[in-house]
């Protein structure tokens, strides 16, 4: 996988910061305070599984980022 380096701007760029912000409130809104019963998380919790640090709701698994 290609290695990307960070705009040196990123932290302060508000277009940056809306989107951070809109991606944690749209994965709220749709498993934690909406139909929570299909995040994977969820699921694996309520089967007594252990949980992937990297898996999202949806199920996918991510790579951890430097």
């Amino acid at each position: 996988m290609k290695h990307f380096d960070y705009c040196p701007h990123r932290d302060a760029c508000k277009v940056c910061q809306f989107f951070e912000q809109y991606a944690v409130k749209t994965v709220i809104n749709a498993y934690c305070q909406g139909d929570y019963q299909t995040c994977q998380r969820y699921q694996y919790r309520e089967a007594g599984q252990p949980i992937p640090d990297n898996l999202l709701p949806a199920g996918f698994q991510v790579e951890a980022v430097d």
